[in-house]
């Protein structure tokens, strides 16, 4: 097989996998834009248990749970931490 015969079969099927992508990309949506609904639900399910979870261990942790003040003074200190390490991070 010649060079110029093999670059022939790269075309070709180059252009069957474009046609392909064109002609099911019109029939075909993303799950999501299928399923709004269900995905929803999962997110906020999904998020509902990592908040309760995330209570459930501050909550066994004496420091946190006698003294609810430290508490919401080390998640200021988490966001504004985070939030300077994204701003240098974004440069």
């Amino acid at each position: 097989m010649g060079k110029k015969e093999e670059e022939d079969t790269l075309e070709r099927l180059e252009m069957i996998a474009r046609k392909m992508n064109d002609t099911l990309g019109t029939h075909t949506r993303s799950v999501f834009g299928r399923y709004p609904i269900l995905f929803s639900l999962l997110v906020v399910f999904g998020f509902v248990a990592v908040s309760e979870g995330v209570k459930g261990i501050i909550e066994t942790v004496p420091l946190f749970y006698n003294h609810p003040w430290y508490m919401l003074i080390a998640g200021l200190v988490v966001l504004i931490v985070t939030g300077t390490l994204y701003k240098k991070l974004e440069e």
